[in-house]
């Protein structure tokens, strides 16, 4: 059976659930808010700190628990090896505050030890939506000062630069994804 053959449809009506199946439904939905929450949980707490930002050096590894890879995969990180690459993530700022889309940040660094780097904004989980289609800064959209360092902003406002990542409004919870090569 071809993945698009209509047999199949015809076979699997979605739309006609019985009581017995709007229990299942009712159990397959708790359960993937369970494991929604277990990801989130492991965003939030995900090993070794460096200021706002964590570090699980099992991310990517063949090692890591079914916990992580979902982590992964929601995030949409493609893993290598520690050897090739490191994930980091910040879901509260430097004070320790969480992330907030009605926010506007400032961040600020040198350029990092890395073929290539980004910096990519969640709302926790998911790409934030937004017209410009602006979501994360990388090491080729960002300017250098004279003593190598670089500023951009998260913020609802979008801004006449590259230098910004857009934090979508309101009262949404963030976290940042900090991705190295």
């Amino acid at each position: 059976m071809e993945p698009n053959d209509s047999a199949l449809s015809e076979a699997i009506d979605l739309g006609a659930l019985s009581a017995a199946d709007t229990r299942f439904a009712d159990a397959f939905e708790l359960g993937r808010q369970r494991a929604e929450s277990d990801i989130q949980a492991r965003i939030n707490d995900l090993g070794e700190k460096n200021g706002p930002w964590s570090y699980n050096a099992a991310l990517g590894e063949a090692a890591s628990d079914p916990f992580d890879r979902a982590l992964l995969s929601v995030m949409g990180i493609l893993a290598a090896s520690k050897e090739q690459n490191a994930y980091y993530i910040a879901d509260a700022d430097s004070e320790g505050n969480p992330l907030r889309g009605d926010t506007a940040y400032t961040i600020t660094g040198k350029d990092l030890p890395a073929r290539w780097w980004s910096i990519t904004a969640y709302d926790p989980l998911f790409l934030i939506a937004n017209e410009q289609n602006k979501y994360s800064i990388n090491r080729s959209t960002l300017e250098l000062d004279k003593d190598g360092r670089w500023q951009a902003f998260l913020t609802a406002e979008p801004r006449e630069d590259e230098q910004w990542i857009h934090s979508g409004g309101g009262e949404t919870e963030l976290s940042l994804a900090l991705r190295l090569y």
